[in-house]
């Protein structure tokens, strides 16, 4: 099974880090099928990502892409635009 983890980066609002992608980071090490997508996550978590993100990038396009059979947004309040 894998799980694709959405999320909206920005580093000035990264100081819960460990709740976040620091997570995702700490799953993957623990062997679990999991990547993350999303703007701007080269700029710190480019081991963990799908591939940089594309605003034209449809849904579908994405979960063909991924593979992904779970998918989490994570926070509300840095969802996508």
């Amino acid at each position: 099974m894998r799980i694709l983890w959405l999320y909206k980066y920005d580093r000035k609002y990264n100081f819960d880090k460990w709740l976040h992608l620091e997570y995702v980071r700490h799953v993957k090490q623990l062997g679990y099928d999991i990547i993350a997508y999303g703007p701007r996550l080269e700029e710190e978590y480019y081991d963990i990502m799908l591939v940089p993100y594309r605003p034209s990038l449809s849904w579908e396009e994405l979960i063909d892409m991924s593979g992904a059979d779970i998918a989490i947004l994570n926070t509300r309040s840095r969802a996508f635009e």
